[in-house]
């Protein structure tokens, strides 16, 4: 570990986020590769955040972010970056119940689980972008959403499979389309 590979002494102004990977949703303690508390604020340890669905702390920082954004002064403020990493949708499938219950109609819990991310993660998107245009930046905008790999799918070894990569073969850790391939947009003006 050192620090000088962390995101605030990497040039970005601040950082909310875990540092390893495989971190729960509520209590952020990371379970894979190393074990314990890993969520920050900058380099500190975010505490108070323990038992917060990490996909809301992330989306409160990037609306608070705007919003500090916009009080600036539009004549001198340099342009504006946020690089929103959403642990949704990503193992282990961890979803609040009021964004799964709009998915009561699927049968497969991991699939049902799966399809909640998906729906916090489409009103994250939707509150962020529309905070952007609240603040009148959006038409100034360039807009990248991409994801990282093809999902992890149902039936994956871990249990925690819950996506679909049909028609491509394969999926997460194969070198198969369905692992290589990922959803993404770009929009601006």
């Amino acid at each position: 570990f050192k620090w000088d590979y962390t995101p605030t002494y990497g040039g970005f102004d601040t950082h909310v986020g875990y540092y390893a990977g495989g971190e729960d949703y509520f209590s952020h303690e990371a379970s894979w590769v190393y074990t314990g508390f890993d969520f920050r604020n900058n380099t500190k340890s975010l505490w108070p955040a323990r038992g917060e669905y990490s996909s809301q702390v992330f989306e409160t920082e990037a609306l608070r972010v705007v919003s500090q954004y916009e009080k600036e002064d539009s004549a001198t403020r340099k342009p504006l970056f946020i690089y929103l990493a959403m642990q949704t949708c990503h193992d282990p499938l961890e979803v609040p119940p009021q964004f799964q219950e709009k998915c009561g109609f699927i049968q497969d819990e991991s699939r049902r689980k799966f399809c909640g991310m998906t729906v916090n993660l489409d009103l994250t998107v939707q509150n962020v972008t529309n905070a952007f245009k609240q603040a009148g930046i959006w038409n100034d905008t360039l807009f990248i959403f991409s994801t990282d790999n093809g999902g992890w799918p149902v039936g994956a070894s871990n249990g925690q499979g819950g996506a679909s990569n049909w028609p491509l073969r394969g999926g997460k850790f194969t070198l198969w389309e369905g692992g290589v391939r990922g959803v993404a947009f770009v929009t601006g003006k």
